[in-house]
Formats: C-alpha cells, sequence, structure tokens
C-alpha cells in the first residue's frame, strides 16, 4: 500500500487508499509555546487539547495551536520558518516528529509499505533549500517502516489535475513561503520558476495593516500571525473579492504576490522548448491562497500586470484544494507500484 506525504509550510498531510477510499489527515505546521504552570496544564486538559511536555515548556501543535494562540496570549509560531526546520534546535525536531506522526496510520497490517514525500522545495537558486530538513523527514519516514521516494509538488500536481488535457497546463502555487508557477507539457516539467514570498506574506502584511500584534509571556511583542490567518479564512466564507474595491488589501497584495511571479516566468520567452507550447493553456491554483475567494479574478489581473506571454485558455482552483498536491503524489505512487504488462507477462 502506498501514502502520499504532503509537507507544506502551512500544513502537513498525507493520503491514501484503503478498501476503496481516499483517506486524508492534516494537521497545521504552526505551535504555542506555553510556560508548563500547573494551571496552564490545567485549561489544556479541561479542554481536551493534546500537548507535548518539553523541559519546562508545553507544545501545542496543529490547528488548536491557531485557535489557543489570543487565548493565551501567544505568538504563533511555524514549524518550518523560511520552509526549513531550524538546526540544532532539538524542540523544532520533536514538533515535526510529532506532525508527521500525527499525520501517518497506526501500525497494522494494512499499513502503508511505500511514502510519495513531497516537500516545500525549489530548484530556483534564489530560494534556498535545507537539504538537512529533507533528510530527516525522510528518515522519520523510514523509521516508520516505509520505502520513501521524493517528488515535485509541481509534478503531483500535474498529475492530479491536468488528466482531461494530456497533463498539460501551468500550476501557479502559494504555500507559506514560497509562490511560484510551472509549466507541464505532456507529463514533463519545461519550466518552473518560485520567489521566497507566499501566504505568510500574505499574513504579516496583513498584520501589520490591521495592526494585529500580541505580547509574549516575556514581554516580547510579535505580529500576530495566528489571527491574520483567522481573518483570511474568515473572508474564504464570504462572497468574492472580485467586486470590491482595487485597494482592497488582501486583493491588492494577492495581485502584486502573483504578478511578481508571473513577471519573472517572463524570462522563459527565450527557452526553446517553451517557445513550441503554442496552444492554449488551462492554469490550475494550487496552495492556501487558492482558498482566498474571486482567486480566478485576481490570477487574470495579475497576469494582465506582468504581460505574461503565453495564452491562457482557462483560470481554476484545484479540485479539493487542501489535498491536490497529496492526489497527485498518490497517483504517482500507485502508477509505479502498479506491474507493466511486460513484468506481468514476465
Amino acid at each position: 500500500m502506498t501514502i502520499a506525504v504532503d509537507i507544506g509550510t502551512d500544513e502537513f498531510r498525507s493520503l491514501r487508499l484503503e478498501q476503496g477510499r481516499l483517506l486524508g489527515r492534516r494537521v497545521a505546521a504552526w505551535y504555542i509555546d506555553l510556560p508548563a504552570t500547573r494551571a496552564q496544564q490545567r485549561l489544556l486538559d479541561e479542554a481536551h487539547v493534546h500537548y507535548l511536555v518539553s523541559d519546562d515548556r508545553l507544545l501545542v501543535l496543529g490547528d488548536a495551536a491557531v485557535d489557543l494562540a489570543g487565548t493565551f496570549h501567544s505568538p504563533c509560531m511555524p514549524l518550518l520558518p523560511d520552509g526549513q526546520l531550524p538546526t540544532g534546535d532539538p524542540v523544532a525536531r520533536q514538533l515535526c516528529a510529532a506532525a508527521i506522526e500525527a499525520i501517518l496510520p497506526s501500525a497494522s497490517d494494512e499499513s502503508p509499505s511505500k511514502g510519495v514525500l513531497t516537500y516545500p522545495r525549489s530548484r530556483d537558486a534564489a530560494v534556498d533549500f535545507n537539504q538537512g530538513t529533507l533528510w530527516f523527514v525522510t528518515r522519520l519516514l523510514r523509521l516508520q517502516g516505509l520505502e520513501v521516494e521524493v517528488t515535485d509538488l509541481d509534478f503531483a500536481a500535474t498529475l492530479a489535475e491536468f488528466g482531461q488535457d494530456q497533463f498539460t497546463g501551468l500550476v501557479l502555487f502559494a504555500d507559506g513561503e514560497e509562490s511560484g508557477l510551472s509549466l507541464a507539457y505532456r507529463g514533463h516539467i519545461l519550466a518552473r520558476t518560485s520567489i521566497a514570498r507566499g501566504s505568510r506574506t500574505i499574513d504579516r502584511e496583513t498584520a501589520k495593516l490591521r495592526d494585529l500584534t500580541v505580547w509574549s509571556g516575556g514581554g516580547e511583542k510579535y505580529l500576530d500571525l495566528a489571527a491574520a490567518m483567522r481573518w483570511r479564512g474568515e473572508l474564504s466564507e464570504s462572497p468574492s473579492l472580485d467586486g470590491t474595491p482595487a485597494d482592497h488589501p488582501l486583493k491588492r497584495i494577492c495581485t502584486e504576490l502573483f504578478a511578481d511571479v508571473f513577471r519573472k516566468a517572463c524570462e522563459w520567452q527565450s527557452d526553446r522548448q517553451v517557445q513550441q507550447v503554442t496552444t492554449p493553456l488551462p492554469l490550475v491554483c494550487i496552495g492556501s491562497l487558492s482558498r482566498v475567494p474571486g482567486i480566478t479574478g485576481l490570477v487574470r489581473e495579475a497576469m494582465t500586470m506582468a504581460d505574461f506571454p503565453l495564452r491562457v485558455r482557462e483560470i481554476r482552483t484545484a479540485t479539493s484544494s487542501r489535498f491536490a498536491v497529496a492526489r497527485g503524489a498518490l497517483i504517482h505512487g500507485v502508477l509505479e507500484a502498479t506491474p507493466t504488462e511486460h513484468e506481468r507477462v514476465a
């Protein structure tokens, strides 16, 4: 059995096929760090909130951390700041291990034997990639008995979303710390580009504009990213942003971010392989910002601002956007595990 593991900077996710059903798990890649006082511990116990104990600290992981950050006046911290696991930080490693354990099924005879891992990495030299983080995550999965294969998120998204388009199209993604655009042609990634800004950039700007701050127990002032994320989440359930003024903060910041991605992708014009793609392309949006209302209109506006040269016939969000990358990774793993006709005959 194969399991897809998608390590995003906003969420960790897994997806597997078991007895004909797709089973997904997710955990928000955020935590809060609380002093291990009896009062704090009692409050968490009474609220049935799971936490980890590390020395004299209580660590709350996932959605509970985002929800409770304001209650405990504690800054919500990312598991992977800058898309990387902090080096020399045993607490960060403990939290990362706990998050991965939370998205894996419990051990049984039907436990997966292969894991297809997608990771927030880039082949763009402008975006750092911490090889040590990938090594740590891969090692954790192998300790769970998984044979691990690593694949790119844009390739996984291509498998998940472009089956009706001969696996050809544009993938626009925006994760916590990185946004980018990839061109897939018949199942191969011809070009990709990215910038070191993503949904977390949006949340930081939102927190500054709305003066969302939180004070830690030590008297330090932080941007309240948890409040900014909640505000963004509430907007996701509101009417479309298309009809709002152009200077609406979320609309303006998102459009500028996407325009910068398309401007960088204009460099593809000199690529001979890209020049051969002349048909209008579908474009699919994946990642946390794909859930912003009116996203297709914002992307269209960003393309116009950047004077993007490739023709796009359709802009849409991914099916089940939270698990689109994991679904593609699972498809890849299942196809790799399926015997070919030659192998069956042999």
